[in-house]
């Protein structure tokens, strides 16, 4: 097999995709709630694991959730010298619904380290847009640059017992499949038999009139600090989240039988003859449950008692300081866990927000590249020279910080008072691109309606000066 051929691709990439899916399938697990009492002791786990099975007090979902709500795109600057170009990325954007579709590739970025979406024709030619999951497509970095994508893989198991995979390099798309589902444990077997996939396209082979790679990877904290030949490395918002969300479980589980146990105290009694079974020649417990109002005994020393209640205050304590350390680790605002701190000045929520806002606004630029490269393919696609050539095209995204309205508007006014034009202005203020071309046709009709009419014009001839008059 030749080194750099669609089938040595194929390979390649396979055996990447399958030793990341469990990585991968384990991080949407937690993020779905679905945990394990991992450390939890063997014996605890004979006597309640069967209780808390199915339980999780899960803050993933929260720490993913919470950068994703404040990443919306707004809109494109594609030319500086037109603003027909930004029209037209728009279009395709709306059109695609990507407005959906975004929301989907951030959050599984964030949750799994990177997420993917592809650009490629639809049947009438246009740009058909598509948010990709990391479980089922690839992308290989040329080693020298992080912006060249070397070659793509994506794989999925069809109806009928066949996993299909696409290569898609430079020069063209290349179909495979092959009978029955992938794993590690066939991987494990060498080389996978795949054969061509001449059902999907004539040849199994389609050209590739981009001469790139048309999925365009989407890195959650990337770093150049590659470990793999994959060219790139990224990080989970919940990889380091986990293991302490591991502890709130096992401590709320703690705290759970607890509570259980204080809700019945364990009963003692001295001085009293216990019966025994005649059959089985055993100890008869006393009958210590709540439903008996009255102990009684015979014997004159008897006495009766119960142990204190355990006290729930250090499990509350535990399980308080290792969501703060989450709130830390992942610049969650502290109100965003705490239900009590609800109760923060505006000016206190601001401040506790800055790391969140600060953290957005690094995935906007590592995400707005992506999104603009995207932009620039569906250009090629739809044949528009101007959208495909933007090189300095430039992401629109709603402002992250939480401010109320007025306290918006206040700023917008002053910004306006240093001259700023009106349209810059309404994006600001977290107006769309149709919107505000909306707003420019309207302030032009009002500017027009504005004009007073002119003066009727005197039709009668002037008066002539015969000398008569002085």
């Amino acid at each position: 097999m030749e080194v750099g051929s669609p089938e040595w691709w194929l390979n390649r990439l396979v055996g990447k995709l399958i030793e990341r899916r469990p990585s991968v399938d384990r991080l949407v697990a937690y993020y779905d709630g679905q945990h394990d009492l991992r450390f939890a002791s063997k014996k605890f786990k004979q006597h309640f694991g069967g209780l808390f099975s199915a339980f999780a007090d899960n803050w993933c979902a929260l720490v993913v959730d919470s950068p994703e709500e404040r990443l919306k795109v707004e809109g494109f600057r594609i030319s500086p010298d037109t603003e027909e170009a930004d029209a037209d990325a728009w279009r395709i954007w709306q059109r695609n619904s990507m407005d959906s579709q975004a929301a989907l590739t951030h959050v599984d970025s964030i949750l799994t380290g990177e997420s993917y979406v592809s650009t490629w024709f639809d049947e009438n030619g246009h740009a058909e847009i598509f948010a990709e999951s990391a479980r089922n497509v690839i992308v290989e970095h040329d080693p020298r640059s992080i912006h060249k994508r070397r070659a793509a893989l994506r794989l999925w198991e069809d109806d009928w017992g066949y996993t299909r995979a696409e290569v898609f390099l430079p020069e063209g798309v290349f179909l495979f499949r092959r009978k029955g589902p992938i794993d590690s444990d066939s991987l494990n077997y060498g080389a996978l038999a795949w054969e061509v996939d001449e059902s999907a396209a004539e040849g199994g082979f389609m050209q590739n009139p981009l001469k790139k790679v048309p999925i365009v990877p989407f890195a959650n904290r990337p770093r150049v600090t590659a470990t793999d030949v994959l060219g790139i490395t990224v990080q989970s918002e919940i990889s380091q989240v986990i293991p302490i969300q591991d502890a709130v479980n096992k401590l709320i589980a703690d705290l759970l039988v607890a509570a259980e146990t204080g809700a019945y105290p364990q009963k003692w009694a001295t001085g009293m003859q216990l019966d025994i079974d005649p059959e089985t020649k055993k100890v008869v417990e006393p009958d210590f449950s709540p439903d008996r109002k009255v102990w009684t005994s015979e014997e004159f020393e008897t006495r009766f008692g119960q142990f204190s209640a355990a006290s729930l205050e250090n499990y509350v304590k535990g399980i308080d300081m290792l969501v703060q350390h989450i709130a830390s680790i992942t610049h969650t605002p502290p109100h965003y866990l705490n239900a009590s701190a609800d109760r923060l000045s505006g000016e206190s929520i601001k401040a506790a927000e800055t790391g969140l806002v600060a953290k957005c606004r690094r995935k906007m630029t590592t995400f707005g590249e992506g999104w603009e490269e995207v932009m620039r393919l569906a250009g090629a696609i739809e044949g528009n020279p101007t959208l495909a050539a933007a090189i300095d095209a430039e992401t629109i995204w709603r402002d992250p910080e939480s401010r109320t309205e007025s306290v918006h508007v206040d700023s917008v006014l002053k910004q306006k008072a240093l001259g700023i034009p009106d349209p810059i202005l309404w994006e600001e203020l977290g107006y769309s691109p149709s919107q505000i071309t909306r707003m420019k046709a309207a302030q032009v009709e009002q500017s027009l309606l504005a004009i007073p009419p002119a003066p009727p014009r005197n039709t009668e001839p002037p008066a002539v000066n015969d000398g008569t008059n002085t």
